[in-house]
């Protein structure tokens, strides 16, 4: 796969962007995040670029026409104030803007690169953009109907903890927009799938991307149970640092070692007998 450098003279539909690269030729690549007119870009060829044998006249007027007129097609322009990720295995982030329409979308890793590089979803709602991603994603042979665990987390201003969410709860301390993002993952993909859901701080995210990582693996490795509750509902239990010192024969030994402790939810506790009344 190459790459290549270039100055975007034209934001096109279906996630393309014409680039003017350092050798005068103009390129028409894909690229999924939100662009402008003039700005340096590197983008990645995966295959035979298209080439335009346009004026620079004509591509300069139809650049303006052209990024105009997609800024106009996204209802809530493409300032993004959301990310969401779908962990799938294919894992893919989606910006939105204030009206949960979807100003990029990027694969986090190649199954995920391969899966955005299938669709359209710039200027989509989040509701259309999560259903056209499962549809995909079940052709692909990545989900079947209760098989799969999904992992969706939220980030965005105002979320200062990594913290679960738990669905259908009328109680969730999240946010007005919070709370529309989790109705349509209840709607979708919940509906088959299991789904855990986490709200993730802004820096947070950045540290994710940093590492190279997916949101799942980051908060399977790095982020404990955060209450008994969703420990013994995720069937799992608490991992507890232990130390000891053994002696044996004058000699002390000193252990290190981490024990998984099931956590039970309060209530359900199995009642043993002493053997004595």
């Amino acid at each position: 796969m190459k790459q290549g450098k270039g100055i975007v003279v034209e934001v096109t539909t279906r996630d393309h962007v014409t680039v003017m690269t350092p050798q005068g030729e103009f390129l028409r690549v894909p690229f999924h995040k939100p662009v402008h007119v003039g700005q340096e870009i590197t983008y990645k060829i995966k295959r035979p670029p298209f080439y335009l044998k346009w004026s620079v006249a004509a591509v300069l007027v139809l650049a303006l026409v052209g990024s105009a007129g997609q800024l106009r097609e996204i209802p809530g322009g493409a300032v993004p104030e959301v990310f969401v990720t779908l962990d799938i295995n294919p894992s893919v982030e989606l910006a939105l803007n204030g009206e949960q329409r979807v100003v990029y979308a990027e694969g986090l890793n190649e199954d995920g690169k391969d899966l955005v590089d299938k669709l359209s979803l710039i200027g989509s709602t989040f509701k259309q953009a999560v259903e056209t991603i499962e549809t995909q994603a079940e052709i692909d042979g990545y989900l079947k109907p209760g098989m799969n665990e999904i992992v969706v987390t939220i980030s965005q201003k105002g979320i200062d903890k990594c913290e679960p969410v738990e669905l259908k709860n009328t109680a969730s301390r999240g946010g007005k927009r919070d709370k529309e993002i989790e109705a349509v993952i209840e709607e979708t993909l919940a509906t088959t799938y299991r789904v855990q859901m986490w709200r993730v701080p802004g820096d947070t995210r950045e540290e994710i991307r940093e590492k190279g990582m997916t949101p799942a693996k980051y908060i399977a490795i790095y982020v404990e149970p955060q209450s008994p509750s969703t420990a013994a509902a995720a069937g799992s239990g608490v991992t507890v640092p232990v130390t000891a010192t053994i002696e044996r024969n004058g000699d002390h030994h000193y252990f290190e070692f981490e024990i998984t402790r099931p956590v039970f939810p309060a209530g359900k506790l199995m009642r043993t007998s002493t053997g004595h009344e």
